[in-house]
């Protein structure tokens, strides 16, 4: 089997994508590098605690997020789902939602 070139992952590779380190090293996560088929970071996935559980535990399982041991693992993942552009993360994923949590357990936001 033919080696793939970086050119050839390009060519695979879901659009939009973006891969960055677990802020929490794969705690909530469930790996060191995450993989998200998305225009932007959403709020929620490298938020506080709080946040950071309840996005993982809502969207962790989307087809559009991925995890992995190292951005290369993440980006086969990714490539190996064959998205397209229909299976992008939905907008609702990039609400933040850390006023709603917070008043949910009774303390206040980190902010104040």
């Amino acid at each position: 089997m033919k080696r793939m070139t970086p050119y050839d992952l390009y060519l695979k590779a879901p659009y939009p994508l973006v891969i960055l380190p677990a802020r929490y090293a794969g705690t909530y996560e469930g790996g060191f590098w995450i993989g998200l088929h998305a225009h932007g970071i959403p709020p929620g996935c490298h938020g506080s605690d709080l946040t950071c559980v309840d996005w993982w535990a809502t969207w962790g399982t989307h087809p559009a997020v991925v995890v992995g041991q190292s951005p290369d693992d993440v980006l086969a993942r990714l490539i190996a789902r064959n998205l397209t552009y229909a299976d992008i993360l939905p907008t609702e994923a990039f609400e933040d939602k850390t006023e709603e949590l917070y008043e949910w357990i009774g303390e206040r936001t980190p902010e104040e």
